[in-house]
């Protein structure tokens, strides 16, 4: 393709810029013009630089410079400009429809400039394209002209407000679509390829009016874009937030009439996920990729947020623990339960800092990133209702265009008097803690710890903590150890899904705490506690820091409190699921023989019967797991033989082998 910039400068003449050959360019700097040779362009592969060199004069005095660069470029496979094929690809169709992916590093394989998020411009685009194709980007349209007898069309969009390179974007293809207009008059509208149902973009439509209405609500800030163009594209992997025009894999964003609700909770969580990037990543950006938690880790963090507003659906925070499990038993899962999810990568031998010296796009940037996010909120209107929202708006308006760290962004929660908390370890240190909840042995009293998760040291950072005393939620900051005084019977139970760490209970307080959670589970945090408890159990147990009797002794009695009374059964969802898949995790790594199969025998025995067909929802998703279960490949356990002799032995020994 073919490409012409023209751009302002100051002082600086070196550019990004890959897979393009410079055939002219003209420096203008205090009227005086100084045309390059491609020959007098240095352009350097390795690091991706263009480099204009003075001959025997400075190419420019200090002070305002224009550079105009005509140059050719290379399209991209799937990143740059590239071509994406339409799904009859395989009948021999050449039939594609042109988009970008600029993000991390490719706007530099599509125009000269300084590619990094925190060098923010305003891009202005025309494009000369056939006719007959719908062509997009950022912004609308200025105006355009007939050329060739109206067989192509020269399209020149307003310029974007100030915003990071890899931000700008465009599609051209035979597209239709809908749209609708917002309170403040913006457009916002939804296209597909023609191959494509036009009722297939129904929910997405819905989801997009519904999210963008509630994050400008949320933020109290609205965005300078007098229109959101959400596209199908065909072939595509994953999705992108551009500004003003946001592109999206067909098989997440499209939704057929007659697929499942899993389907419509796809569509809802990725929009809402890419939305939530036009404040979080568009507006405030990352400084550089390296804090891409910046953009990722608030974007999944408020992805959750945005679907339980729209949905009116208070079961939609499950999500944020609970792993979704597709009902066509596809392998991929794009709802791995955030929390839970950062947790387990969190243990891994690829973990790191939230914040290092290299960037990731891996579960720490986003659900590690998420976690954190939903720890200062709760931690922070735990003390000071709605101080994490004020924050968080001052800061989007004082950085507005501009760009903040993760660990700056994060602080801005803490603008209330008397609320703070030491974030730098959460940000800068991998892992996080194990907090354990014992007896003191003296009446009406119990000793709260925390020790790193992996080596056991002392966790030295506070830690926000939650409990409910007399239905009273209350909340702490531990730092290392305290011992509480109770002031109510029964066993003491943290409260609340949002901590970032596992918690251990005494042995013999498992069945009684477990017991307690399920009759009072009609309360949503005694409900989410409860799968916190599950959760942190069954990953202890894989450890070797919990006895796998103590979770396997509870099964039974648990599955039929849950079984025999029928308000209990979201509990079906979010903790007789997850309970099943880490029992079959176990099966799945036992070694044949006896023991395995009187493992399966066990799974079977406590499994429920799917109930009735007609649920909606998440039951939905449930009772599907449940006529399927033993149809899933699960996530193997890492270190088998290891685990086979010092957990899988006690298993088997519980089984009577």
């Amino acid at each position: 393709f073919a490409g012409y910039l023209t751009r302002d400068l100051s002082e600086c003449l070196v550019f990004h810029a890959a897979g393009i050959t410079v055939e002219s360019a003209v420096i203008e700097n205090f009227g005086r013009k100084v045309e390059v040779a491609p020959e007098d362009v240095l352009i350097e592969d390795e690091l991706q630089l263009l480099v204009f060199k003075a001959k025997e004069e400075p190419l420019f005095q200090k002070g305002f410079v224009a550079v105009e660069i005509a140059y050719q470029g290379r399209w991209g496979e799937e990143n740059g400009l590239y071509r994406a094929p339409l799904n009859d690809i395989s009948t021999g169709s050449s039939e594609s429809v042109a988009v970008t992916q600029l993000e991390a590093e490719s706007a530099r394989q599509v125009f000269p400039c300084i590619d990094k998020p925190s060098a923010k411009a305003e891009i202005g685009i025309t494009l000369d394209v056939p006719a007959n194709l719908t062509t997009l980007s950022n912004m609308p349209v200025r105006n355009e002209t007939l050329i060739e007898g109206g067989a192509r069309i020269v399209k020149a969009f307003e310029k974007t407000p100030p915003m990071s390179p890899y931000l700008l974007a465009l599609a051209v293809g035979d597209f239709h679509g809908m749209e609708k207009n917002l309170r403040t008059g913006q457009t916002v509208r939804v296209w597909a390829t023609k191959e494509k149902s036009i009722d297939t973009l129904n929910v997405a439509l819905d989801s997009a009016v519904k999210a963008i209405e509630y994050y400008q609500s949320w933020t109290n800030f609205t965005l300078p874009l007098p229109k959101f163009d959400l596209v199908a594209v065909p072939g595509r992997g994953g999705a992108m937030e551009n500004w003003g025009l946001l592109l999206f894999d067909e098989g997440r964003f499209l939704v057929e009439k007659d697929e499942d609700h899993y389907a419509t909770l796809e569509s809802m969580n990725v929009v809402c996920h890419e939305l939530a990037h036009q404040w979080f990543g568009n507006l405030v950006t990352c400084m550089d990729w390296n804090e891409i938690a910046v953009n990722e880790g608030f974007g999944s963090f408020f992805e959750y947020k945005c679907m339980e507003a729209i949905s009116n659906d208070n079961r939609i925070p499950l999500l944020f623990d609970v792993k979704v499990v597709p009902p066509n038993k596809e392998a991929r899962v794009h709802f791995p339960g955030a929390r839970q999810h950062a947790l387990e990568f969190d243990m891994t031998n690829g973990t790191h800092p939230l914040v290092s010296d290299e960037s990731h796009f891996d579960a720490i940037s986003y659900s590690k990133g998420a976690a954190i996010v939903a720890m200062v909120e709760d931690y922070t209107d735990s003390v000071s209702p709605g101080a994490f929202q004020k924050g968080i708006r001052k800061c989007l308006a004082t950085y507005a265009y501009g760009s903040m760290t993760f660990h700056h962004l994060l602080a801005c929660a803490f603008t209330d008097p008397g609320i703070s908390i030491d974030l730098k370890p959460w940000v800068f240190k991998s892992g996080f803690p194990l907090i354990d909840v014992n007896d003191t042995g003296s009446a009406g009293s119990v000793r709260i710890s925390a020790r790193n998760y992996t080596d056991m040291q002392p966790f030295l950072s506070p830690i926000p903590l939650k409990y409910k005393e007399k239905n009273q939620v209350r909340s702490l900051l531990l730092r290392e150890e305290l011992v509480l005084e109770k002031k109510s019977s029964g066993p003491f139970i943290l409260h609340g899904t949002r901590g970032y760490f596992r918690a251990r209970y005494s042995p013999d307080a498992y069945a009684e705490i477990i017991q307690t959670l399920t009759s009072q589970a009609s309360d949503p945090g005694d409900s989410f506690q409860l799968t916190d408890v599950m959760y942190d159990g069954f990953d202890l147990v894989n450890r070797e820091l919990l006895e796998p009797d103590i979770m396997l002794q509870a099964i039974h009695p648990l599955f039929g409190n849950i079984e025999s009374n029928p308000n209990l059964n979201m509990l079906r969802y979010s903790v007789i699921v997850p309970s099943l898949l880490h029992l079959r995790t176990w099966h799945q790594t036992l070694v044949p023989g006896e023991c395995k199969e009187r493992m399966e025998h066990f799974i079977r025995e406590v499994a429920p019967e799917p109930i009735d067909s007609s649920s909606s929802g998440l039951e939905e998703l449930a009772e599907s797991y449940l006529e399927n279960i033993w149809e899933y490949d699960l996530d193997p356990i890492l270190d088998a033989e290891h685990w086979m002799e010092a957990v899988g032995s006690k298993i088997c020994n519980y089984l009577g082998v």
